[in-house]
């Protein structure tokens, strides 16, 4: 049986129609790298997150992903980078 997908989540190609832009903005909520670099977290002008980082390639990991579809791909950033722009964004 093929798991459907719940009715409250978008993909990316629904998030860029629904925009109605031609290009996105970004701005740079945070990093845990002390160069600012990867892994970070922008905002976009679309009201979403962007999640630079290494691009997730364990196996057994991928194969846990749900929903993956074609052109997507996973990141992995430490929890302590998610927590820290929370606590900006709240404050």
């Amino acid at each position: 049986m093929i798991p459907r997908k719940p009715k409250n989540l978008y993909n990316c190609a629904q998030l860029f129609l629904a925009s109605g832009k031609d290009a996105m903005r970004l701005r740079f909520l945070g990093s845990t790298s002390e160069a600012g670099a990867c892994p970070s977290l922008y905002e976009t002008d679309r009201g979403t997150i962007v999640v630079q980082g290494m691009e997730l390639v364990d196996t057994d990991a991928l194969a846990d992903l749900r929903h993956v579809l074609d052109g997507e791909t996973a990141v992995e950033v430490p929890r302590e980078l998610l927590v820290e722009i929370a606590r900006r964004v709240l404050d």
